[in-house]
């Protein structure tokens, strides 16, 4: 499995392609331990390309050495098509052998800051998911337009 990671060039706004093989991500994955003999990870997963290569590439990560992953999607009921998403991204992690969860945002669509809200309630449930299940793991994946997010 291949992640592929897109890096700024020296240009302003522009990127590169790199390549993101096993043995790379096992040294990506190392200063985010220590791991369990047998790690057991949930990853957060919304249907877009960063988080589905990060929950296959973590798949392979915690395989080889004995563990597991589980994918976790929350549906934020925000738009219409919102289970019909969740469960296309499941049955996409199925076939990768992959367990998934879907866990759905209860009460009113927030009027103002629905952004803000929703990352709010995400990552409310995603813990609430992990520690109620006992995961001492939680991956998520952001790309280079949502990074305000990975520093909140």
């Amino acid at each position: 499995m291949q992640l592929a990671v897109r890096r700024a060039d020296d240009t302003p706004g522009r990127t590169r392609a790199a390549s993101v093989d096993a043995e790379t991500f096992a040294r990506l994955m190392e200063p985010l331990g220590p791991f369990e003999c047998r790690p057991w990870l949930a990853v957060g997963v919304s249907g877009g390309r960063d988080s589905l290569a990060l929950a296959l590439c973590a798949a392979e990560w915690a395989a080889a050495r004995g563990g597991r992953v589980e994918a976790v999607t929350v549906d934020h009921r925000l738009r219409d098509e919102s289970a019909d998403e969740a469960r296309q991204v499941g049955e996409w992690l199925s076939a990768a052998g992959i367990a998934h969860h879907v866990l759905v945002r209860d009460g009113e669509r927030p009027l103002r800051g629905v952004e803000a809200a929703a990352r709010g309630a995400r990552y409310a449930l995603l813990e609430d998911f992990c520690r109620a299940r006992g995961f001492l793991h939680l991956l998520v994946g952001h790309h280079a337009s949502d990074q305000g997010e990975t520093q909140a």
